[in-house]
C-alpha cells in the first residue's frame, strides 16, 4: 500500500508540477491528502447553489461526484483511505475540511430539497452514507460491476433516499 500511496504522490507532483520540497515521505503524503479532499469538495460543490430545486440540485451533486471519481480515481483511493485509517493530517483535514463540506452540502441540500426532503432522515448521515458507498465502488476498479451489477444508479438511490416523493 505504501507503494502505491507514493505512485499517487508522484502523479499528482507531476500533474501540478509543484516545486515544493518535502522533508519526507510522510510531509509528501500530508500534502496528497490535503489536496485530495480540497478537489473533491469544489468538484462536489461545482455549479451548485441553493437557485437549484431538489431534482436538478441532487443531479448536479450526484453527476459532480461521479465526474470526480471517474477524473481522479487515484485521489478517491487516498479520500477513502483517509476515511476509513486517516493519518495524522488525514484527522486534521476530514475534522477541518472534509466536516464542513458535508455540513456545507446539508444545507444545501436542505435548502434546494425544501418541502420533498424526506422527514426521519438525518440528511448529512444519508449524504455520508451515499459518498462513502460510491468511494468504495470507484475504489472497488473492475470490481465495481461484480459487487453492485451493472449500470450507475447513484442518482437513483440518492433520491429514493433523500427525497419523498421520489
Amino acid at each position: 500500500m505504501q507503494c502505491a500511496l507514493c505512485q499517487v504522490a508522484a502523479t499528482w507532483l507531476k500533474a501540478f508540477e509543484l516545486p515544493i520540497l518535502f522533508e519526507s515521505k510522510g510531509n509528501l503524503y500530508g500534502q496528497v491528502v490535503v489536496k485530495a479532499f480540497a478537489e473533491l469538495r469544489a468538484a462536489a460543490l461545482e455549479g451548485v447553489g441553493p437557485n437549484l430545486n431538489a431534482d436538478t440540485g441532487l443531479e448536479s451533486l450526484v453527476a459532480n461526484l461521479v465526474a470526480f471519481s471517474q477524473r481522479r480515481d487515484s485521489l478517491v483511493k487516498v479520500v477513502l483511505r483517509e476515511i476509513i485509517d486517516p493519518s495524522e493530517k488525514g484527522t486534521l483535514v476530514i475534522q477541518q475540511e472534509f466536516a464542513s463540506f458535508l455540513a456545507l452540502v446539508d444545507a444545501t441540500f436542505r435548502k434546494i430539497a425544501g418541502e420533498n426532503l424526506r422527514q426521519g432522515l438525518s440528511t448529512r448521515s444519508a449524504i455520508m452514507h451515499i459518498v462513502a458507498g460510491y468511494l468504495v465502488k470507484t475504489a472497488a476498479g473492475d470490481l465495481a460491476e461484480t459487487l453492485w451489477g451493472p449500470g450507475e444508479q447513484t442518482l437513483e438511490i440518492t433520491r429514493a433516499l433523500l427525497l419523498q416523493n421520489a
